[in-house]
């Protein structure tokens, strides 16, 4: 798939700088893997709020993938596990935009899925397709936009209605915005 520019006419940065990388940034090949059209706009609409919340957390411009000291950016992580996001989010020093939901374990059999952040409990999602088309993700309907120093929380139902909690082989896809410190830090290299 070949991404054109991000279109930006009416959305007011606080730099504009930011506005100039965010245009250039495409949202990722791996969205090529996740889905149509739809979904990237989706993923897109995430990351331009994130780059806009982002601009007042952090009182910097946006660099895109690879900013430099005075600015901060963002990296797609291809694959989260979950007890990494629940410390990425305690840690209070990134926003992480969701994406997608991942489990590499096929006999576990997850189908209901929901995510709050920020006050806000997203719908319960099925993730029956996972099994039927033997698939280990399933891409949320809408991103979710975690703040820095907010909750998060996630509940997985399992075929029989039991909710189950999981901390190995799944997890989420996304982007983390952070400062050009805090990409090239510990918290990262972990994920």
């Amino acid at each position: 798939m070949v991404y054109d520019p991000v279109p930006l006419f009416n959305i007011r940065f606080k730099h504009s700088e930011s506005k100039d990388n965010l245009s250039r940034m495409a949202p990722g090949a791996a969205l090529d893997r996740l889905g149509d059209a739809s979904f990237i706009n989706h993923t897109v609409a995430g990351i331009i709020k994130s780059v806009l919340k982002g601009e007042e957390a952090f009182e910097r411009p946006f660099g895109g993938y690879a900013p430099n000291n005075s600015q901060f950016g963002a990296t797609l992580l291809g694959a989260i596990p979950i007890p990494l996001v629940m410390n990425l989010v305690s840690d209070g020093r990134a926003i992480l935009l969701i994406i997608a939901y991942y489990d590499m374990d096929r006999g576990r059999k997850i189908r209901r899925i929901q995510l709050s952040s920020n006050n806000k409990t997203l719908p319960i999602w099925d993730a029956l397709h996972m099994e039927l088309l033997s698939t280990d993700l399933i891409r949320l309907p809408e991103p979710i936009i975690i703040d820095p120093g907010s909750t998060f929380e996630y509940r997985l139902w399992d075929q029989d209605g039991n909710e189950v909690s999981i901390t190995k082989d799944a997890g989420f896809i996304g982007y983390v915005f952070a400062s050009y410190g805090y990409l090239l830090g510990e918290s990262l290299r972990k994920v």
